[in-house]
């Protein structure tokens, strides 16, 4: 490689974290640093062995702190998440990254989605929510109601982005939820939050290689993560995963989770609307129309 590839991929990192990332990181050469892709918080690259998630706000610098320690957590209680979680910080104590072991493994697109995919899915997500919520209280923000905590402020804010027929069915669903009596979970867990394509990792034999990057992180009804995975994977997905699943569940289980898939494209919405990305926002309006042509209300 030229001097001038490397010192161009060197520019990856600031002085800040460039130094701090040097001294945690000894013997890796950041100056090959590989980009994986950019957040909303973070922009996420890998050098050697490492995975080095750099924020780009505030906001995000504490998040890393706390999505670092569950991750800790999760490993040391034997679920697939990256190993060797941890932060660096600059002289002034500021975090400049968040790193951990590269998982190997490729996003569960549709063509790497397997029964046996489905079924370790399943044993992640009652391991996961299995896990004592004591031990990551205070690293996550409770979400005690889906749609006060969650879904209101979206709804308040994309509603009128929304095309005619989306917004008349959204309402229903909305309504006909709010109109149930089990609108909420008798237990809260550690939830992930985030279980898209890129953050469950599928190994060359099929099986779950690992997930990665918890949003939040969460204490929230464990529904929820179900109707993340419904969202993005679709039903004939996501009910093979709770097939597997073995942890409590109470009769409105199933109906917040099609609830929850339903208007998670709000969640996308709204971010499009917030960024002033066209690009996002079409992505959610899109998702939105598959979830209504499914036609799986919230009953």
């Amino acid at each position: 490689m030229s001097g001038r590839k490397r010192e161009a991929q060197c520019s990856a990192f600031d002085t800040a974290a460039f130094n701090s990332l040097r001294e945690r990181l000894d013997g890796v050469d950041l100056t090959r640093a590989i980009y994986l892709g950019r957040g909303i918080q973070v922009t996420a690259y890998r050098a050697g062995d490492w995975v080095i998630r750099v924020p780009r706000t505030a906001a995000a610098r504490k998040k890393l702190v706390r999505q670092t320690r569950v991750l800790q957590v999760l490993a040391a209680r034997g679920l697939p998440v990256p190993r060797d979680a941890q932060t660096a910080h600059d002289a002034d104590g500021e975090v400049t990254a968040g790193l951990y072991r590269y998982v190997p493994g490729v996003p569960a697109s549709a063509a790497r989605r397997s029964p046996v995919l489905t079924r370790d899915l399943g044993a992640f997500l009652t391991a996961l929510h299995a896990v004592p919520v004591e031990a990551v209280r205070s690293c996550c923000t409770v979400l005690g109601d889906l749609w006060t905590d969650r879904f209101r402020i979206r709804w308040e804010r994309g509603r009128s982005h929304l095309p005619a027929a989306e917004r008349q069915w959204l309402e229903e669903v909305i309504t006909l939820f709010l109109a149930s009596p089990e609108t909420a979970s008798p237990r809260l867990v550690l939830i992930h939050g985030d279980l898209v394509e890129e953050h469950v990792l599928v190994g060359p034999d099929g099986r779950l290689a690992g997930v990665i990057d918890p949003s939040g992180p969460r204490i929230a009804d464990p529904a929820l993560d179900f109707g993340t995975l419904a969202e993005r994977f679709g039903w004939e997905f996501a009910d093979a995963v709770l097939a597997s699943y073995t942890g409590p569940r109470d009769p409105g289980f199933e109906r917040r989770a099609r609830f929850c898939a339903n208007v998670r494209p709000l969640v996308t919405i709204e971010a499009g609307l917030r960024l002033h990305s066209e690009a996002r926002l079409r992505l959610g309006l899109r998702r939105l129309a598959e979830r209504m042509a499914e036609g799986r209300e919230s009953r």
